[in-house]
Parts: structure tokens; C-alpha cells; sequence
């Protein structure tokens, strides 16, 4: 395998030139620089790079496909972008045949159910991510989301529901996926449902 493009030999006794010539096998044991030798931080980033999954192969392997984008319910638009900033509007557990997990956490759901409803809404996050950018991989960081916890008075592991999205999405986006939170009780949302989730990303 050629060298690749922009990597520079750490031996100086040979020349850029002649090190780009020459096939070895990926990934090196050091790295082309003249300049210096390669760290072991740089020869473990270039193998996570040279192996890395993209956020749909990711998606893929963990058998889950991404639904069309739910459109919205009332007089709002379901993401807005300003800079490197995506916003996106609350998204409910949206199945294929309409909302899904109907319930209350405290009364009708148990927290398996709660969890199952936010990482469906985080699925449908990343619908709507992937609609606003055309590709995942552009999305940077996560930066916040908020769960919304359908749940009686006495309910108390509204954290431990919201879970059920900060989980998926870490396991979707790796170190991306990883974000500020809030997870917060309601007396009652849209539809009924038992959890709503929104997003705040940073997109390159």
C-alpha cells in the first residue's frame, strides 16, 4: 500500500519522496515525518481513522434504520440552523404507524418503557439531523438535549428514562454523541406519549 497522502517520513536518513514510494503495510509502526517521529497518539488516531465506521454504518450494524423525518404537529418548523448550529424541535417516540408508548411513567409505563420511548426519540433526532445536514458524519458534537418525562407526581427517575436517548446516541456517534442534558417531569405531553426529546448540535 502507498504511503498516504500528507504523511512524511520520521527517518530522516531517507527522503519525503522515497518514503512515499515505498509500500508497506497500514497501519505503520511509525509514521513519514522528517521533522519528528510519530506519536503513539498519532499512530492510534490513524488507525481509528483507517477503521472508523461512519454514523450510518454504525446505525447499520446496530440494525436500526432511520425513519422519514416526522412533519410537525403545529405552527413550527422541526430544525433551524444559524452558523454551525442545529437546533431541533421536540421529537415524540414516532413509529412507523404513528406515536408510539402511549403512557405514564409511574402509572401505565415501568422504566424499561420510558427508556425504549427516549431512544426512539433519539432516533427520530437523528432523522431529523440527517435531513437538515445530508450526512451524519458532519455532525461535531452533540452539544445538549433536553428529555421531557411523562410522569405522576411521585415519579422520581425521570434521569434514568432519559437514559434511554443519551445511551443511543453516544452508541451511534461515539464521543460525538456525548452532551449536556436535562431531564425534567411533565403532568402530560403531545399525543400522550411517554417521553419528547430535543436537540441542540454543533455541525461542521
Amino acid at each position: 500500500m502507498i504511503l498516504p497522502k500528507g504523511l512524511v517520513c520520521a527517518d530522516t536518513s531517507v527522503t519525503t519522496n522515497l518514503c512515499e514510494r515505498q509500500e508497506q503495510k497500514w497501519p505503520f509502526k511509525t509514521f513519514c515525518r522528517p521533522d519528528k517521529r510519530a506519536t503513539s497518539t498519532d499512530i492510534h488516531d490513524a488507525s481509528i481513522g483507517a477503521n472508523a465506521m461512519t454514523p450510518e454504518e454504525k446505525l447499520a450494524s446496530m440494525g436500526i434504520t432511520l425513519p422519514n423525518p416526522a412533519a410537525p404537529a403545529a405552527n413550527y418548523v422541526p430544525f433551524t440552523m444559524s452558523g454551525n448550529l442545529l437546533v431541533i424541535s421536540g421529537q415524540i417516540p414516532m413509529g412507523k404507524n404513528g406515536p408510539e408508548f402511549i403512557a405514564k411513567l409511574g402509572d401505565t409505563a415501568d422504566l424499561a418503557t420510558g427508556q425504549a420511548a427516549a431512544k426512539l426519540c433519539a432516533i427520530n433526532i437523528l432523522a431529523q439531523a440527517k435531513a437538515a445536514l445530508g450526512d451524519l458524519s458532519r455532525i461535531k458534537q452533540v452539544l445538549k438535549i433536553q428529555g421531557f418525562v411523562n410522569a405522576t407526581s411521585d415519579f422520581t427517575d425521570h434521569p434514568k428514562v432519559v437514559n434511554g436517548a443519551s445511551d443511543f446516541l453516544v452508541e451511534a456517534l461515539g464521543d460525538a454523541g456525548r452532551h449536556a442534558r436535562a431531564a425534567v417531569g411533565m403532568s402530560s405531553l403531545p399525543l400522550g406519549v411517554a417521553v419528547e426529546v430535543d436537540a441542540m448540535i454543533e455541525f461542521e
